[in-house]
């Protein structure tokens, strides 16, 4: 039975390809945010942690910690999935040199991580409002395995290899700013922030308003800003907010064509619908 503080070395020995770089070059350990156990250091594929002797029952306690990996903003991941076994403690040792022993294998778990973004395609408004719908969606390239994505996924036709995420809640990551980026900021959201996830549909809508200062038509580029993991940008690593196009045009009238929204645009011609396509 341990009476003293231990140190324990955790490494991730079990090595796999990923889309970029190896698992074991990627991986980042953390505390669990309780007391059972402290970070206190990373060395390549091993981490080191502290428990105190207070954690300990009939010579037994519980290492808690959280894994995660490295994750670049310019390059989508294919899922992969680390299991617990992945896992190995190459060293348990307390104050007076003395070890200890490997967790119990006998029960195996896994994680899959994804790798995620915020996404809409480009809108065309008629007048001076608009609702534009953000969707939530997870990549999984053609050299990817489709089978460790969840459930309830659909693809998305106009950006090859991702996929919608029906089942997106809030603890998965949040929209906390919709802004113009320009600095005129003539459109502004009237929705309130953080965006609410609609239940079982993977999206936020937005509701954008335009003031007219410009005239008609008018474009712009409108920045959402979800959380750091859903941030996707292929031609900026340091990007920190995703973006679309949006074009308002005059009232009723002024214009024929088709929009990209889920809203008939206004003509003196026949009305044209386009939809997002999901497959």
């Amino acid at each position: 039975c341990f009476a003293k503080d231990i140190n324990t070395t955790l490494s991730l020995m079990n090595n796999q390809n990923l889309s970029w770089g190896t698992s074991q070059a990627r991986v980042k350990f953390f505390d669990d945010l309780n007391t059972t156990s402290r970070f206190l250091t990373q060395t390549n594929n091993s981490a080191t942690f502290s428990t105190s002797e207070g954690n300990f029952t009939s010579g037994n306690a519980i290492l808690n910690f959280k894994v995660n990996f490295d994750r670049n903003t310019s390059t989508p991941d294919n899922p992969f999935n680390i299991a617990k076994n992945d896992f190995n403690i190459t060293s348990i040792m307390d104050t007076s040199n003395t070890s200890g022993n490997d967790f119990n294998r006998s029960s195996d778990m896994s994680a899959t991580f994804v790798y995620g973004r915020t996404h809409a395609p480009r809108y065309r408004f008629t007048g001076n409002n608009g609702n534009a719908s953000i969707y939530y969606e997870m990549y999984c390239g053609s050299d990817g395995n489709k089978t460790l994505l969840p459930s309830n996924v659909i693809g998305d036709s106009d950006s090859v290899g991702w996929y919608l995420n029906k089942n997106h809640i809030s603890s998965d990551g949040t929209i906390t700013v919709v802004d113009e980026n320009n600095s005129a900021h003539v459109v502004t959201t009237s929705s309130i922030l953080p965006l609410s996830i609609v239940t079982g549909s993977g999206y936020s809508t937005a509701t954008l308003n335009y003031n007219s200062s410009k005239g008609f038509p008018y474009k712009t580029t409108i920045q959402d800003k979800p959380s750091s993991w859903l941030i996707y940008d292929p031609y900026n690593p340091s990007a920190t907010v995703n973006d679309f196009e949006v074009e308002f045009y005059g009232g009723a009238n002024n214009w024929t064509g088709k929009q990209t929204n889920h809203t008939t645009t206004d003509s003196i011609a026949a009305p044209v619908t386009r939809k997002r396509i999901l497959w």
